[in-house]
């Protein structure tokens, strides 16, 4: 809010303004599809991670980083490589409206998109893969968060999130992404 107030020869006259401040907010939630059993003692899950802009600012630099290793061992390629213990693969990466990463691993390489795009106030955008394991149930249950990591155009705040447990960034509905539940 701001207020001013001129006055020339004996007139007076003041005026006030409210002025919405421009915000960066970035949500991502996480969510594991139906488990399927490949009948080797691996498993493959459909992932879906799903970001919304809730800042009143465009995101630059849209990224989203995902570290698969601390639940679920080590990366391997081809799927058929994935035969012992504690190995997974990630095929299938794709997303409809943002830039994938290609080399994503998530071990050498957390990122899962390139970090060109950009998301309006309000977008949505939705990102999958397809993640196969050979679960090593010493650690089970196994517990999963992605980053999602955004600029924004006018402010240059940096805005962070750590996603929350199924398909909504913001399952409070308060317009603030603040829960962080892991997806399990």
């Amino acid at each position: 809010t701001n207020s001013a107030t001129a006055s020339i020869d004996g007139v007076t006259d003041s005026d006030t303004a409210t002025v919405d401040s421009v915000s960066a907010l970035i949500g991502i939630a996480k969510s594991f599809g139906a488990i399927v059993d490949n009948g080797n003692g691996t498993y493959t899950v459909p992932v879906t991670l799903t970001l919304e802009n809730f800042g009143l600012e465009t995101l630059n630099s849209v990224r989203v980083t995902d570290d698969l290793t601390t639940e679920f061992g080590t990366y391997q390629t081809p799927i058929g490589n994935v035969d012992v213990l504690g190995e997974y693969t990630v095929e299938n990466l794709a997303s409809p409206t943002l830039t994938i990463n290609a080399a994503f691993n998530g071990s050498g390489d957390q990122n899962l998109l390139d970090g060109t795009d950009t998301m309006a106030p309000g977008a949505t955008a939705t990102i999958t893969f397809d993640l196969t394991f050979y679960p090593n149930m010493a650690t089970a249950p196994f517990t999963n968060q992605a980053t999602a990591i955004g600029t924004g155009a006018t402010s240059g705040a940096i805005t962070t999130d750590i996603s929350t447990d199924g398909a909504d960034p913001d399952p409070g509905a308060d317009d603030i992404p603040e829960e962080d539940t892991a997806s399990v």
